[in-house]
């Protein structure tokens, strides 16, 4: 698959101004943003790409990416630990090269538990570092709200 190598920063906009993230930080994951707001962003994004279609990674796609995943239910949570967020580049790779699966901000994923809730992989900004897959709420009219969820995307070759 091809999975992008850091999270999402906001050098990768494009002039989208429809997140929530630290301007001025180029290198800082989003952070911040509903989930409807990243879909709204990948289709702009794919309107100014000629060669590839983006779109968010699905929980399989995550576990290929990270070779593993657990559930919220079986993995000791920590505090909120909102001050782990750093900048894409400082973070750790795993075994395949792909920077913060574990760490920085949670991931929002292609899948939906209803119409209500999606899943989101990883990150440590809430629960301390971990592979865990978990459910929040996704479709917000506002994308302002004070949890870590970030995303990164898939790249898939458009025919030509």
């Amino acid at each position: 698959i091809n999975i992008m190598k850091y999270e999402f920063s906001e050098q990768f906009l494009k002039g989208f101004s429809n997140l929530y993230y630290l301007q001025g930080m180029p290198d800082m994951p989003i952070q911040g943003a509903w989930r409807n707001q990243v879909l709204n962003f990948i289709k702009y994004f794919n309107l100014l790409s000629t060669d590839y279609t983006y779109r968010l990674p699905t929980s399989k796609e995550y576990y290929l990416a990270s070779g593993d995943f657990s559930s919220v239910y079986n993995t000791p949570l920590q505090s909120f630990k909102c001050n782990n967020i750093d900048i894409v580049q400082n973070t750790l790779p795993n075994q395949y090269d792909i920077f913060g699966l574990y760490s920085n901000v949670n991931e929002w994923t292609a899948d939906d538990l209803d119409e209500e809730f999606s899943y989101l992989y990883g990150g440590d900004a809430h629960f301390g570092a971990h592979n865990i897959l978990f459910v929040d709420q996704s479709q917000h009219a506002d994308g302002h709200h004070t949890k870590f969820y970030g995303f990164r995307l898939i790249a898939e070759r458009k025919d030509i």
